[in-house]
Order: C-alpha cells, then sequence, then structure tokens
C-alpha cells in the first residue's frame, strides 16, 4: 500500500468518480483504477462500487476512507 494509492482512493471517494480523481492528480484514468485495484486485493474489499455516473463507499471504504485522508495529509498538508 503506497501514499499514492491512498491518495487516490481519498480523492475517488470526495469526487465521486475515477475520472474525476484522475483530473485532480494529473494522471490518467487506468492509472487510478490500477491503484484502486492493488488496494482493493491488498484489502479485501471492493472499496468503492459504481452506481450509475457515480462511485459510493462500501462499509469497508467509509472505515477506510478517514484513515486513508490522515495518512495523506500528514504527508501532504494541503492535499483535499
Amino acid at each position: 500500500m503506497t501514499l499514492t494509492q491512498l491518495e487516490a482512493f481519498v480523492l475517488v471517494a470526495r469526487l465521486g468518480s475515477v475520472k474525476a480523481a484522475a483530473n485532480a492528480l494529473g494522471v490518467s484514468e487506468p492509472a487510478v483504477s490500477g491503484a484502486l485495484a492493488v488496494l482493493r486485493q491488498q484489502l479485501g474489499d471492493p472499496l468503492v462500487v459504481r452506481h450509475g455516473n457515480t462511485m459510493t463507499l462500501t462499509p469497508g471504504g467509509q472505515r477506510m476512507v478517514g484513515i486513508a485522508s490522515q495518512m495523506v495529509n500528514l504527508e501532504c498538508p494541503g492535499t483535499p
């Protein structure tokens, strides 16, 4: 698990889409999707699921987003 993967997850959770997270990070959508895929595998939880045009957090994702946000903010103050 890397800080980059956590940052991608936090942005998908906050912005509601892989595309918006990719734009915010200045990377491709496949890069964000890949980061999420690794986290999903490592944590054994889908973390986010698609509902129409937006992504919503699973119960595991809801538990993880607060911790992930804190970790990202500790390393990169000023990150959304």
